[in-house]
C-alpha cells in the first residue's frame, strides 16, 4: 500500500546547497538590476518623468514576465523529466526566446510610434528595444540553473548591475545623467552580460524550427504564457488605472514603492527554480500514487517560507529613515512611503502563491494552474481597482493584497479538490513515451 509520499529509492536528485545559494544570489542580483534602474531614473528625472518611465517599464515587464512564464517554466518542467535531451532543450529555449523577443519588440514599437509623442515615446521605444535582449537574458538564467551551473547566471546579471552602477556613478561625477541615457546604459550592460553567457554556455542565437517546437511543446508553453498574461494584466491594469483615479505622480510613487518591495521578493524568487525540478524528478519517478495531503504540505511549506521573509522584510522597509529614503529615491520618496504599507500587504498575498504554484508545476497540471490564475486575476483586479478608486495609490496596494489572499486560498483548494496524483497521468512523461 502506498504511503502517499513519492518513493523511488533515491533522494530524488536533491539540489546541492551551493547551487541553491547561487541560484538565490542570482535572483537577488537580477532584482537589484531592476531596482538600480528605477533608482537611477528617479534620481535624474522629475516626478512626472518617473511616472512616464513607470508606465513604459511596466509594459516591458509585462511582456518579459509573460514570455518567461511560457518558455522558461515549460522548459523547467520539461527539463526535469527523465529521458529529455538536455542540450536540445536548452537550444530550443534560447532560440525561441530570441524569436519571441524580436516579434514582440516589432509589434510594441509600432504601437508606440502610433500612440505616443515626445519624451514618453522616446522612453517607451528604448525599453521596447530592450525586450529581445531581456527575453534571452531571462532564459539563459534558467538554462544555467538547469545545468547546475548557476554561477554563470550570477556572472551574467552581475555584469548588467555592476556595470550600470559604475557607469552611472562615473557619469554623475563628470556631468549630469539623463533618463534616456540611464536606460541606454542599462540596455548596453544587459547586452554585454547576454553575450558573455551565450559564450560560456556554448549556445548560439538563431530562429528555431518553430513548427516542430510548437507541435512538441508549444501547448504547455502557451498555457503558462496565458496564465502569466492574465495575472500580470490584472496586476498592471491597477497601476495604469491610477492615471485616471489619481495622477501620474501617484503612478511614480506606486512604482517606486513596488521597487522597494521587490527587494523582498528577490529573496525567494529562486525557490521554484531550485526546488520544483527536484520535486518533479522525485514525483515522476514515484512507484505509487502521491497523496494530496503530501502535496498540500509541500505547498504550505513554500508559502510559509515566503510569508515569513515578507514579514521580516516589511519590518525593515517600514523603518527606513526619511533622509535615507530621499537619498535613494529623491523627490519620489514621500509618495513611495505613503504607498508602502499597502504594497507590503500585497507582496505577502501575491507571493504566498509560490507554494501551490510549485506543486502544480511539479505535477504538470497545466489546466488546474490556468484556472487558478484566472480566478486569482479576477480577485486581484477587482480588489486593486476598488482600492485605487477609493484611496488612490495606497488604497490600490491594500486592494491588491486582499484580492491576492483570496486567490491564494483558491489555489490551495484546487490542490485539495483534485485529490491524489498518479505519476502515470503525467502529460510530459506520457508524451515522451509515445515519442519513443
Amino acid at each position: 500500500m502506498s504511503s502517499g509520499r513519492p518513493d523511488d529509492g533515491t533522494d530524488g536528485g536533491r539540489p546541492s546547497g551551493r547551487n541553491a545559494v547561487l541560484a538565490a544570489a542570482n535572483q537577488g542580483i537580477n532584482g537589484l538590476g531592476s531596482f538600480a534602474l528605477t533608482v537611477g531614473v528617479a534620481r535624474v528625472g522629475d516626478v512626472e518623468t518617473v511616472g512616464h518611465f513607470a508606465l513604459a517599464y511596466l509594459t516591458l515587464q509585462f511582456a518579459q514576465i509573460t514570455t518567461r512564464a511560457g518558455l522558461s517554466q515549460e522548459f523547467m518542467v520539461h527539463r526535469a523529466t527523465d529521458g529529455v535531451d538536455g542540450l536540445a532543450s536548452d537550444r530550443d529555449l534560447i532560440r525561441s526566446s530570441a524569436w519571441v523577443g524580436l516579434v514582440g519588440a516589432a509589434v510594441a514599437g509600432a504601437i508606440t510610434l502610433a500612440t505616443l509623442r515626445g519624451e514618453p515615446r522616446s522612453i517607451a521605444l528604448l525599453l521596447t528595444a530592450a525586450f529581445p535582449v531581456m527575453a534571452v537574458v531571462d532564459c539563459l538564467r534558467f538554462v544555467a540553473i538547469a545545468r547546475g551551473v548557476p554561477g554563470q547566471a550570477v556572472a551574467q546579471d552581475s555584469v548588467r548591475v555592476v556595470g550600470f552602477v559604475l557607469v552611472m556613478a562615473g557619469w554623475t561625477v563628470v556631468g549630469r545623467p539623463t533618463v534616456l541615457g540611464a536606460i541606454l546604459v542599462w540596455i548596453v550592460m544587459a547586452t554585454l552580460g547576454m553575450a558573455m553567457a551565450l559564450i560560456s554556455l556554448r549556445l548560439r542565437l538563431y530562429v528555431p524550427a518553430i513548427r516542430a517546437w510548437w507541435k512538441a511543446r508549444g501547448r504547455m508553453a502557451l498555457a503558462y504564457s496565458s496564465e502569466s498574461l492574465v495575472n500580470r494584466a490584472a496586476l498592471y491594469s491597477v497601476s495604469y488605472s491610477l492615471v485616471w483615479f489619481a495622477s501620474i505622480s501617484a503612478v511614480a510613487g506606486f512604482r517606486a514603492g513596488s521597487a522597494l518591495t521587490n527587494l523582498i521578493t528577490i529573496c525567494f524568487a529562486a525557490v521554484p527554480m531550485v526546488v520544483m525540478p527536484h520535486y518533479r524528478a522525485r514525483l515522476t519517478r514515484s512507484t505509487g500514487v502521491v497523496s494530496r495531503v503530501y502535496l498540500l504540505r509541500i505547498a504550505a511549506m513554500g508559502t510559509g517560507y515566503v510569508v515569513l521573509l515578507t514579514a521580516l522584510g516589511s519590518v525593515v522597509l517600514l523603518n527606513v529613515p526619511a533622509d535615507i529614503g530621499r537619498q535613494i529615491l529623491g523627490d519620489v520618496w514621500p509618495l513611495a512611503r505613503e504607498s508602502l504599507p499597502g504594497l507590503l500587504f500585497q507582496t505577502a498575498g501575491g507571493s504566498a502563491v509560490v507554494g501551490p504554484t510549485m506543486v502544480l508545476r511539479a505535477t504538470a497540471r497545466v489546466r488546474h494552474s490556468l484556472v487558478s490564475s484566472l480566478v486569482m486575476a479576477v480577485c486581484v483586479m477587482i480588489g486593486g481597482m476598488t482600492g485605487a478608486a477609493l484611496g488612490g495609490a495606497p488604497g490600490a496596494g491594500w486592494g491588491l493584497g486582499f484580492g491576492g489572499w483570496v486567490g491564494v486560498a483558491f489555489w490551495f483548494w484546487v490542490i485539495w479538490a483534485d485529490g491524489d496524483w498518479d505519476p502515470r497521468s503525467d502529460r510530459v512523461t506520457s508524451r515522451l513515451a509515445a515519442a519513443g
